[in-house]
């Protein structure tokens, strides 16, 4: 069956927790058709329901590896850190890690790089992208990546993580206050109409990377300018999955704890930094001859349940793509 249409998506998210859960059978069912050819199917049910993370980092190294070792969790798979300290080696990850660890070196300092690794360090159907100073609780990981799993070719990320492109007369301004709750994005009285997820702190199918990183028109262009101006590639990937997928990202809450990242420098504290982003949501727009980036859904957190991690996670048959 074809995606849910943005008309039909908040009226399920309000219901999905009462579908039943397939059973093996169906998932792979799902599986296959999801990948086209049986001869695609190069992962096993154990990583079906896993993660891969994808954590760039640059000259915090204490803080990335408390990081690490915070996200290794039942469910994750693999853990790869981008390394962009291009003049240092990198550093000893941490020891007795759950899950498999892996330095990616790019061999050089862009912000492109979180998006640009080879396709088959990638052993799962999706990843979870996040800084080195971003520690979301596990049990809002998990949660999250239910309902991405739910709901497959999707953009997710959370509340505090959503932002907003908004037209003020003839130029697009980047709003940057975050909705209280995923909840809330539903309401009329909101001040603006959010539509960026911050990759800083987001989940997404695998394949999403491969988009990102061909040397397709207008894709390489949108690259580019990520590199001219050492900014906006979160913007980029918002553009890019508007573009190709046609598909509004998902909003969900979580726990976190703020106080890791709060007294960290980044380019966010820099004066230009939302100006900066301001005319990278216009240039964005004339690479991709539209302005691509569709309202976010929330999906509140009242309406579904955390249960013990199943063995094969629950999928929405409706959003299942064919």
């Amino acid at each position: 069956p074809p995606l849910l249409t943005e008309a039909e998506l908040p009226a399920a998210a309000a219901n999905w927790a009462q579908m039943p859960p397939l059973n093996q059978l169906m998932v792979l069912d799902i599986w296959r058709k999801q990948r086209g050819k049986i001869a695609e199917l190069k992962h096993d049910l154990s990583r079906f329901d896993k993660l891969t993370i994808v954590m760039p980092t640059h000259k915090r190294n204490e803080i990335m590896l408390q990081t690490v070792a915070h996200y290794d969790l039942p469910f994750v798979h693999k853990i790869i850190v981008v390394w962009n300290n291009v003049d240092e080696t990198p550093v000893s990850p941490p020891k007795n890690l759950r899950a498999k660890f892996e330095f990616h070196e790019p061999g050089v300092n862009s912000l492109n790089a979180r998006f640009m690794l080879p396709r088959e360090l990638i052993e799962t159907d999706y990843v979870f992208s996040v800084d080195d100073d971003v520690r979301i609780e596990s049990q809002s990981l998990e949660m999250a990546f239910r309902v991405t799993m739910r709901f497959p070719e999707r953009l997710l990320g959370f509340a505090f993580t959503t932002r907003a492109a908004v037209k003020d007369q003839n130029h697009w301004q980047y709003y940057s206050k975050p909705p209280k709750t995923a909840e809330t994005l539903q309401k009329a009285d909101q001040p603006v109409e959010y539509n960026i997820i911050l990759t800083g702190a987001a989940l997404f199918p695998a394949h999403f990377l491969s988009k990102y990183a061909s040397p397709d028109w207008p894709f390489q262009e949108a690259r580019e300018l990520v590199d001219s101006v050492f900014n906006c590639e979160d913007l980029a990937f918002n553009f890019m999955v508007g573009y190709a997928f046609q598909s509004a990202p998902l909003v969900v809450d979580a726990k976190y704890d703020s106080k890791v990242f709060a007294g960290n420098s980044g380019l966010w504290k820099k004066q230009s930094h939302f100006h900066t982003r301001s005319e990278g949501i216009s240039q964005l727009s004339a690479i991709y001859g539209q302005f691509t980036l569709n309202k976010v859904v929330g999906i509140s957190s009242e309406r579904y349940k955390v249960d013990p991690r199943p063995a094969v996670m629950d999928i929405y048959p409706a959003a299942a793509s064919s």
